[in-house]
């Protein structure tokens, strides 16, 4: 009896989540940073979630902007990485600050939460 994987059998999605850091800025307001790559147009998006530290009120806002395009290689074998959040000297500043990204890769609906935000979560649809 053979068995497949379920990866064997899996059809590329049309985007990939790229998270990348969060940091503290001088102003109270944290920034946490990602990228999303969208297979259907060959577009990398730079997606920004901002929140203000301090306050009663301080909701997470997202906001994502096409920032360069490529030829890509496809298929479902092909899988991508990043070092988006690796910065010098090998330390990754993503650990400083927690957010939680998630993307539906067939629709390119992302979505960010921060804890202790006001409101945590706001989603951003890439329109491709």
């Amino acid at each position: 009896m053979r068995l497949l994987s379920g990866a064997a059998n899996a059809q590329q999605p049309n985007f990939e989540l790229f998270p990348g850091f969060g940091q503290s800025l001088q102003n109270g307001t944290s920034d946490f940073r990602a990228d999303v790559l969208s297979y259907k147009s060959g577009k990398l998006w730079s997606c920004n979630a901002t929140y203000k530290n301090l306050g009663p009120n301080n909701p997470v806002t997202l906001s994502c902007k096409s920032t360069y395009t490529f030829s890509l290689l496809t298929g479902s074998n092909v899988k991508t990485q990043s070092n988006f959040g690796v910065q010098q000297g090998g330390q990754s500043l993503y650990g400083l600050l927690v957010a939680y990204w998630q993307i539906d890769q067939d629709s390119g609906v992302v979505e960010v939460c921060i804890p202790f935000a006001s409101e945590p979560c706001d989603t951003y649809d890439i329109p491709d």
